[in-house]
This record gives C-alpha cells, sequence and structure tokens, in this order.
C-alpha cells in the first residue's frame, strides 16, 4: 500500500532508498529520520531534512526512534517551517536502560500519550510509537487524540539547502550573493585538477568563498576536456561533504545536471533554465524529478530579449511551462539578465524595469 523508510541518519542514504522506490512505482512515501540534540548522528538538521526528502519525492516527512516524545516536538517544528507536506512523529517510549542485563524502556503508556502534548502544537499529522511502545502504549495515545484538530499543511517556502544548512529566497530576503569561483574557465589549476579527477581546487576555493561570506556556491566544471557528468557529481559529493553550504548546479548538459542533482544530498539551485523549448522541458522534468530550484533565463536562441516587454513575454512562456510541471513562483527563481553596461548604457535600466 505504501512504503515506510525509517530511522536514517544519513540524508544521502534516505535519498537513495527515496529515488529506488520513485523509480519503481508511485506508491506514497513516509520518510523519516532519528535525531538526538537537534540534528542525526551525521549532522542533519530537521529543515535540511524535511527540504531533501520532499525534494527526493517523499509524501510525508518526519522523525521516529530518537528519545520521547518531548524531545521530538522541536525536530517536527523545525519541519513544519518548511516541509509543505505532512508531518509524522513516532518516538520511543523514552529513553532505554540496562536493567539486569535487559533493555527497559522506561515511559508507560499515559506517560507516552502525554508527552505529545508539544508534537500535536507544533502540527503533526501522523502519530505512533517506536521502540518501547506496545499496543497499550498506542491505545492511550490513540484515546489522547480525541477532539485534535488535524493542521493543514504548510507551504513550503522558497528555499535551497544542502544536508545541514537552508537558505530562503524571498523578496524580502537581503541581497544573496552565490560565489560562483568554481568555474574552470580563465582558471588554468583548477581546470587541470578537474581533469586529473582531483577536486582539491575546487575545495579550496569553496573554503574561501564560505570564509568570504557567500551563502551559496556555483559549480562548474565544463572544461570540454573531460567527462562532465563525472567530473561535476565527483565535484558535488566532495563539496557537499567538506561545506554545509547549499550548491548552485551551472552545467548546460541535461545529463550532466541529472547525474549531479540525483547525487546531491538537498535541494539545489539550478543554473540555469532558458526557454529553448527541447532542452527547457527536459530540465524542468529535472527539477520536479529532484526538486531542484531552476534559475529561469528568459532567452531562446541567439541574442536575449533587450526590451523588459520582450523579456516578460519570454518569461511567461517559461512559468507557464513550469506551471504544467507543478511548479509554483516560489519554486522558481528568474535572472532578469543584466547585460554589459558599458558596451551599452540602456540595458541597466531595462532589467531593473524587467
Amino acid at each position: 500500500d505504501l512504503f515506510v523508510l525509517e530511522t536514517f541518519m544519513d540524508l544521502s542514504e534516505i535519498r537513495a532508498a527515496i529515488l529506488a522506490v520513485r523509480d519503481e512505482c508511485d506508491l506514497p512515501i513516509v520518510a523519516s529520520m532519528t535525531f538526538e540534540g537537534g540534528r542525526t548522528l551525521t549532522g542533519v538538521t530537521p529543515e535540511a531534512a524535511a527540504l531533501a526528502m520532499t525534494a527526493a519525492g517523499a509524501d510525508v516527512v518526519g522523525a521516529n526512534c530518537s528519545s520521547g516524545p518531548a524531545e521530538m516536538c522541536a525536530v517536527i517544528a523545525a519541519m513544519r517551517s518548511v516541509a509543505g507536506t505532512p508531518l509524522f512523529a513516532k518516538p520511543n517510549a523514552g529513553v532505554p536502560r540496562l536493567e539486569g542485563g535487559a533493555t527497559v524502556f522506561p515511559m508507560g503508556p499515559e506517560e507516552f500519550a502525554s508527552g505529545f502534548a508539544g508534537i500535536l502544537r507544533a502540527g503533526v499529522h501522523i502519530v505512533g510509537g517506536c521502540c518501547g511502545a506496545g499496543p497499550d502504549h498506542i491505545r492511550t495515545l490513540r484515546a489522547a487524540l480525541d477532539g485534535y484538530a488535524t493542521p493543514s499543511v504548510s507551504r513550503r517556502p522558497a528555499c535551497v539547502s544542502s544536508s545541514r544548512q537552508v537558505v530562503m529566497l524571498s523578496p524580502v530576503m537581503p541581497l544573496i550573493p552565490i560565489g560562483e569561483r568554481i568555474n574552470p574557465t580563465g582558471k588554468p589549476a583548477l581546470r587541470r585538477s578537474l581533469r586529473e579527477g582531483d577536486y582539491s581546487v575546487a575545495l579550496d576555493l569553496a573554503r574561501e568563498q564560505k570564509q568570504a561570506g557567500a551563502p551559496i556556491l556555483d559549480v562548474n566544471c565544463g572544461t570540454g576536456e573531460t567527462d562532465e557528468a563525472a567530473a561535476l557529481t565527483g565535484a558535488v559529493e566532495q563539496l557537499s561533504a567538506m561545506t554545509p553550504l547549499p550548491l548552485a548546479i551551472d552545467t548546460s548538459d541535461p545529463s550532466a545536471m541529472e547525474a549531479a542533482l540525483r547525487r546531491y544530498p538537498g535541494r539545489a539551485l539550478m543554473n540555469a533554465v532558458t526557454a529553448k523549448p527541447e532542452s527547457m522541458e527536459r530540465l524542468l522534468a529535472l527539477c520536479v524529478r529532484y526538486g531542484a530550484t531552476p534559475i529561469l533565463l528568459p532567452m531562446g536562441d541567439g541574442l536575449p530579449p533587450t526590451k523588459a516587454e520582450e523579456r516578460m513575454a519570454v518569461l511567461e512562456t517559461m512559468l507557464g511551462a513550469a506551471s504544467r510541471y507543478g511548479l509554483s513562483p516560489t519554486d522558481v527563481v528568474v535572472d532578469v539578465m543584466v547585460m554589459a553596461a558599458a558596451s551599452d548604457p540602456s540595458v541597466a535600466p531595462e532589467a531593473v524595469r524587467f
């Protein structure tokens, strides 16, 4: 009837499980990680977990195992701020202890059920019991839910994420500068290292940009001399392990884009989608498949439109296509295309108008 994927601690592993189910069928997926002290043992935050699991295709997300119900309410509240799906909570009946060589869970049915008060206030939709919770615990919990009004599902905000950090994207937020130095154009050392399958230069550039305050890192591995899909996937894996910053995956090769998105443990920016029909359709489908946020570049073949009205017309077509794939306006970012003002002073005001 459905799949329940639970007690995961590593975001890449639960994404692999979700993608495996989605590759085989459209049955509902409940995806759940286990948290101690506000993070999983691999450092994943509740917000990052919720975003990555829904991006990969989970229909319900949440937490299970961990400790008792009182400790889980903060996890559910954090997930509710970003998830955009129903939420699931299935805690243990307290922290286990050894008594006479046997594992004992300290919470009886009444204490277990009453401990759900904070989880209910946080806005949960599905509850249950994990380790130490028997039939009496579940029966008592069910009785405690009489009169509980299941909340509506909150809307997912515009955001991108890594496995450890979420960056909100909103017109009311401050400027978000994207670090774009991981690009082999004009960087012989980076080009050489990528050709040799060495990502140390890219990692150094990532550290420098993080220290300089970049909240998102763009990753481009298009040297024209290597297998771009392999190079980009390797860079994404290495950077995801090294830095908490979300990534913008930058390639014009749809196959390389898919390979990188499949291995990225978060909700990535896709840089970028143009209005060329064939590539636009394929890339928008990848956005839905892997939960990426596309940067829409309102231009087709040839030179970009010079007038704001012309760009708007192209953008409307692109937004219509995005809508057909189920992407809402909060799921996309638009590039207003600020061209070289030094060669044509009129392009800057047109970008502002657009």
